[in-house]
Order: C-alpha cells, then structure tokens, then sequence
C-alpha cells in the first residue's frame, strides 16, 4: 500500500516537494482553502531564476516575467535619494507574477500526478500520541478528517496546523508579531504619462513608520507598496498614500490590483520544523529572508530537500528522525546564511528615523554598501564596521548596539551550522537551545 502524503495549502514549497514526490510514484494531495482561479497574491514578487533549475521544475513561460527596475533609495527626511547601479538584464533576478507563478507550479504539479481540493479550509491537526496523522478541514460547514502518513504544512505564516500541534512536538506555535511585517500592496492608475527616474522609489521609514514604502511606476499603472516592521495602526495606511499621493501627484484613485494587508515573517527559520508525520515548509516554516520577507526562492529549494528526505526513507514511519535530513540539510545550505541578516533586521528595527536620515546625510549607507547588502553579508559587516570606526562621533555612539547584534548573529550563524547531523531529543534540545538563544 502506497504512503499517502498531503499537504496543507498549496505554498511554494508545498508544490516543489509535490512536484519531485508524485513523479517518482508517490500519491500526493494539496488542500488549499482557495479556488483554483483566486489562488496567490495579486502583484509581482522578484526571484532567482535559477532556484527552478535547484528544484528540478521547468522555469515559468516568459510573459509572466519582467527585468528589475532601477532602484533609489530616500531617507526619512527625503533630503537624500541614494540611486543603485541597474542590474545586468541577463542576470538570474526577475519579477514574476504571484498568480502566473501558482498557476506554472499547479499546472507542473498536475502533470505530475498531484491531485488537489481547492476551497478545503484547512482548521488544524489531528495527531496520536507522539505523531502527526493527518488534518481537519472545513468541508461545507461540517468539519471531516483526511489521513495521511506525512503533513507538509505549507499552510503559511499562521498556520492552524502548526499552531494547533501539542507543545510536546517541540514545534513553536505562535510567531510574533515583533517577527513579522505589517504589508501592504496596490496597484493604481496613473493620472498621465509621468515615469519616475529611476523608476523604482524605496522610501526609507517613511513617516517616520519602521520599515520602508516604495512607488514604482509602470507604463500604465503605480505598483505601491507600504511595509512595517509592527502592525499597522488605524490610519497609517490611509495617511502614507495621502502622503505620496501628494510627492507623486500622477498616482490616480482606481484600484487596479491587490489592496489588501498581508503579514510576512521576516525571523529566522523555525528551530525545529520536522516532527514525526510532520514537515513544515515556506513561511510557516520561517522560510525568508530576514529583512525583506521574499521566500520563494528559499521555499522552493526546500520543496526539493524535503522531497529528497521523504524518498530516502523508503518503506520507514516518516518520523522526526528520518525526516531531519531535511531540516540538516536546509539548515547547513541556506539557514546558517540568514543569521547575519536577521540580526541587522533586529538592529535596524530600533533605530529612530532621524539616524536613518544620518545615515545617508553622512554618506554612511551608500549606493555601495546597498548593493552589498545582495552579496556576502560577512563582507558587507566587516566593510560597513570598518567605515564606521573612521566615522563622526554619532556613528560611534551607535557601535556597540550594532558589534553587540553582529556577535550575536555570527554566533547564531555557527549555531546554525552546528545543526546535529543524526536527531536525537538530547542533541536537539542542546542546540535549539545555543540557536534561539
């Protein structure tokens, strides 16, 4: 008898394991609380083209993908624009579309043999003992249970199966809202023909909110996006477009596209994300970047890890110990290389907008050291720490909060890597605890 293997929500990741499972024979089935039509964000994301070929699935079609834009930087008191060098039109970065990119992954995963339930409300787990055995969804009102041998939870950022698992599994439930970004994403008519130069605008702290906005204008339309490092407050969404309604006056009133707040965890990944039955995948899973929330890159590579760790279980219980190749694996690959990036995430959170806008006044953060930022963090910190040593005095009083977060991811980066390569209660627990901590 074939394992029977779903997944809760049809994320990135989810799609990617189910992908690589069902076309070396597995039986693989999605539930996503979505129709089929109305599934994925309504706007464009950027990622690396190449993570496709990582994951061993066909790259998207070309008409659902577009070339970066030209970015600017300004600070709070917009009295500085910092421009970026345009990147190489044959690099591996593109947007694509959120909804083009689903429907791709969905198509290839029905070529596969994947089968799905749309409109199938996942409500939470259901387990046994020491063990993940299937889910509850909401089916018309009523609520049923679907069975399975291994749950990929790829239900998002709060999902009910991950928050509903007994504290035993050791698997964190709730994920703070101090680790998440308060987003929001519309598209707009333009009032003529005006195209900003370049044209892509990142506002730094805009409004003195932490976190940053951009306006981005195309041929026929304003991509705007509003992000918080906390959860908006009633009247700040409303108050930020008056505000850049006023600077960019060709940004019109119809609503094309998006409208709507997401929450996007911006923490580094979970410290345990494989249980006995179990596997979580994406952003429930913690999978993104620290300081920019982008994780399809990230979840779709993890698709592939996990699948490889659920085929070379063979006839064995998918269990904690059987699945931690997967957790190893990503951990050692992609996870011990956020925690740079996670610890400037939390320094940057607490700075007030009149350091920002003395950053860039005093050239401080430049075009130089905003292209780094994409590189190797290592060289980025040991390159921004030397320039702040030679500094003014105000850049002095801010380095030892900043070589305090730096000590602290380096040492949660070796932490990371540290990862005990065989699971056992006893080796988990001690290194979960070096990690978080």
């Amino acid at each position: 008898m074939k394992k029977q293997i779903i997944a809760a929500g049809a994320g990135h990741g989810a799609l990617s394991a189910a992908i690589t499972l069902a076309s070396n024979g597995y039986e693989v089935t999605i539930y996503e609380k979505c129709s089929e039509k109305d599934i994925g964000h309504d706007w464009v994301d950027s990622i690396d083209i190449t993570s496709f070929d990582f994951a061993g699935i066909a790259r998207p079609p070309k008409y659902i993908c577009e070339r970066p834009l030209q970015m600017s930087f300004t600070n709070p008191s917009k009295t500085v624009q910092v421009v970026i060098p345009e990147r190489p039109a044959d690099g591996p970065s593109i947007y694509i579309d959120r909804k083009g990119l689903l429907k791709h992954l969905i198509s290839e995963a029905k070529k596969a043999g994947v089968k799905f339930v749309f409109r199938a409300s996942v409500c939470g787990a259901v387990t046994a003992s020491d063990e993940v055995v299937g889910i509850r969804i909401d089916d018309g009102g009523k609520e049923k249970v679907v069975f399975a041998d291994l749950v990929i939870d790829s239900a998002g950022v709060n999902s009910p199966v991950r928050r509903s698992l007994p504290q035993k599994f050791n698997i964190v439930n709730e994920i703070s809202t101090d680790d998440m970004i308060s987003t929001f994403r519309a598209y707009y008519d333009k009032k003529d023909d005006t195209m900003l130069d370049p044209p892509y605008a990142v506002h730094l702290y805009h409004m003195g909110r932490p976190g940053m906005d951009w306006v981005m204008t195309k041929d026929k339309c304003v991509d705007l996006f509003l992000g918080k490092f906390a959860p908006f407050e009633e009247g700040e969404i409303d108050a930020a477009l008056a505000d850049f309604r006023e600077e960019y006056p060709f940004i019109g009133d119809e609503l094309l596209r998006g409208g709507s707040v997401e929450m996007i965890p911006i923490r580094s990944t979970l410290p345990k994300i494989v249980c006995n039955g179990y596997a979580a995948i994406g952003d429930c899973a913690g999978m993104t970047v620290p300081l920019k929330g982008s994780g399809i890159d990230l979840s779709l590579k993890a698709g592939k890890l996990l699948a490889g760790a659920v085929m070379a279980t063979g006839d064995k219980r998918f269990s904690t110990e059987n699945l931690w190749s997967y957790q190893y694996r990503y951990f050692t690959m992609f996870g011990s290389k956020l925690m740079l990036i996670d610890a400037v995430r939390g320094f940057l959170t607490h700075l007030n907008p009149a350091t920002v806008d003395y950053f860039l006044e005093s050239k401080l953060i430049s075009d130089k050291e905003i292209e780094m930022a994409d590189g190797d963090v290592s060289v980025t910190v040991k390159y921004i720490l030397s320039k702040l040593k030679t500094a003014l005095p105000k850049a002095n009083e801010l380095l030892p909060s900043l070589v305090s977060a730096l000590r602290n991811g380096v040492r949660r980066a070796h932490a990371a890597e540290e990862i005990p390569v065989v699971y056992t209660e006893k080796a988990f627990s001690e290194w979960a605890e070096k990690y978080e901590n």
